[in-house]
């Protein structure tokens, strides 16, 4: 059994999109988000860092107050990558989760379980510089699928990065590096020929 207890009143949540639903923008007391969906085209971290920075300007300029920004400093970065990984090209099912994944090991053949449903997988790595803990980056992947059954692998990567008297714009290329070096060492060379992933 859980359950939470909490003493006051939560705090309060704006969420706004946009029309169109790629942009979703939520501002809190201790936090403000960007979500970019994709609409036509990829999502890309070229657009989302200069969307933060226009929602903060319009948030700062509604508050009279500026945001992240002294005294009101961001403490904290959390740079989100979800992606969903379509069974079918490179890998048919859940028990062939090592063709989309290297830190998987291959189902054993003859196992009981040729038939899994769900397979999932998480890992946590702390962040380090110059030996110091800066932050971790986390990756979970986990099964989906579609309203039409379509299995898809759900993987998310998860970067946080303490700022500590750091650039903000420069914690953030930092998550983005520890996101797209996340991504390259999690999957395999196999599956980054299928995307055309060079990089």
């Amino acid at each position: 059994m859980s359950f939470r207890l909490g003493l006051g009143q939560p705090p309060q949540r704006l969420i706004r999109a946009s029309d169109d639903g790629r942009w979703l923008a939520q501002v809190q007391q201790d936090r403000i988000a960007v979500h970019e969906r994709r609409v036509d085209e990829r999502p890309s971290f070229s657009r989302v860092q200069p969307k933060l920075t226009e929602i903060t300007k319009r948030v700062s300029d509604a508050l009279g107050v500026a945001v992240l920004a002294a005294p009101h400093a961001p403490e904290l970065v959390e740079l989100t990558y979800a992606n969903r990984v379509a069974a079918g090209v490179g890998w048919a099912d859940f028990t062939q989760l090592d063709r989309v994944l290297r830190i998987v090991a291959p189902f054993p053949e003859g196992a009981s379980f040729d038939n899994a449903e769900r397979t999932s997988v998480s890992m946590s790595s702390k962040l380090l510089e110059a030996e110091a803990f800066v932050g971790r980056l986390h990756i979970a992947a986990e099964p989906a699928s579609d309203e039409t059954g379509q299995l898809h692998l759900q993987l998310g990567l998860i970067s946080r990065r303490y700022i500590r008297g750091n650039d903000l714009g420069d914690t953030l290329d930092a998550c983005h590096r520890d996101i797209v070096l996340g991504f390259t060492a999690a999957t395999t060379g196999d599956m980054h020929k299928i995307w055309g992933r060079f990089r």
